[in-house]
Parts: C-alpha cells; sequence; structure tokens
C-alpha cells in the first residue's frame, strides 16, 4: 500500500456495532468480540496483547443492542470470577492464552455452567490418555514433541511444574518416544499433582 494512501481506521463502537448489523443479515447469531483492538502497524503481537485497552463495555453494549445475538466475549480473561463477571452481560467467554498457558482452569470451568459440577480428571489421567495419543502420532511418522509442547502448561501451579517442562522439551533420552516420556512423567513426577 502507498504510504500516502489514506488509513481508514474502524475501531469505534459504531463500527464494530454496524459490521454486525451487516454480517447478521447472512444469517450469523454468533459472534466472539476481542475487548481489545489490534494495532497491526508499530505493534508487535505481544505488545497487542497488553498496551491497546480493554473495552469490555463495549462488548457489553453490543449484548444490550442485539439481545437476539449470542455475544461472546475474549481478551485478557484469565481466572474463573472473570468469566462469572462477564456471564452477568454477555452469553460466553472465551478464554485465549490462559487456556494454553494453564490448561487445567479448564476442568473448573463447569462449576459456573452445570450446577457446580467440577471435572475430576486428573492430571494422571490426562498423561494416560496422551500416551496412546501421541503413540498414534508418532506412528504414522508423526512428532511426539509437536504434540506434547502443547502440554507445557499442564502442571501449572503444582509441584513438578519444572519437572513436567523439562521431560517434554528436547533433546530428549537417545530413543526415547513420546510414549516413553509420558511414562517417565508418570513415575517421577509428585504423586499429588498427579492425582489432582
Amino acid at each position: 500500500m502507498p504510504n500516502n494512501f489514506p488509513k481508514i481506521i474502524f475501531d469505534k463502537y459504531d463500527d464494530m456495532a454496524r459490521f454486525i448489523e451487516i454480517v447478521e443479515k447472512s444469517k450469523v447469531d454468533r459472534f466472539t468480540i476481542h475487548a481489545r483492538i489490534a494495532i497491526l502497524a508499530g505493534l508487535s503481537a505481544k505488545e497487542n496483547r497488553n498496551v491497546p485497552p480493554l473495552r469490555y463495555e463495549d462488548v457489553y453494549r453490543l449484548k444490550n443492542n442485539f439481545p437476539y445475538l449470542n455475544i461472546e466475549i475474549n481478551g485478557g480473561i484469565k481466572t474463573l470470577a472473570q468469566m462469572e463477571k462477564h456471564l452477568a452481560y454477555v452469553d460466553g467467554v472465551m478464554l485465549g492464552r490462559v487456556a494454553y498457558d494453564n490448561p487445567f482452569i479448564l476442568t473448573e470451568v463447569d462449576k459456573l455452567f452445570k450446577n457446580g459440577d467440577v471435572n475430576n480428571i486428573s492430571r494422571k489421567e490426562v498423561i494416560e490418555g496422551l500416551i496412546t495419543f501421541v503413540e498414534k502420532i508418532e506412528n504414522n511418522g508423526g512428532s511426539g514433541y509437536e504434540v506434547l509442547r502443547h502440554t507445557l502448561g499442564l502442571f501449572y501451579g503444582v509441584a513438578g511444574s519444572k519437572k513436567w517442562r523439562q521431560l517434554i522439551n528436547p533433546p530428549w533420552q537417545k530413543g526415547y518416544s513420546g510414549r516413553d516420556i509420558l511414562e517417565k512423567a508418570l513415575r517421577v513426577l509428585p504423586t499429588k499433582s498427579l492425582n489432582n
């Protein structure tokens, strides 16, 4: 784009509302709204997650102005308490980075939706389930590490977190497969953390 080409910025509430008015005509009835605008020029991806302000009130306003649409909110939400607060104003909450960094938070989410039920799966059960999955990937020529690297946060905030990350990250012991890494984890990680 030439430098002298005028930049058009759609960053106002009215711009977002107009976009939804146009798109909903195609029968779309569900919108996940990121409450923070992305600034594509001048900010890194990391800075975009922190610098532009979160505009939760604008998302709440959308729900108020389009009550017949399913409006979900995203952006900067890291705890169940924050999720619960947002659910007083919108239909759903999208967890982003926190679900990647601390996937075990997802075991608690049902508290907000299913009569307070909690998913009681243990980290040990997750690892046992991963064994078969990783083995299948590796048997089909895939990389066990490419699967397991997405589980680095499995022990977030509990004893064994550092050891888990050390086990998962290469270099692996010569000849070790993903299954071997997971079986070793079950042997060396703290029993209390595995069973929680």
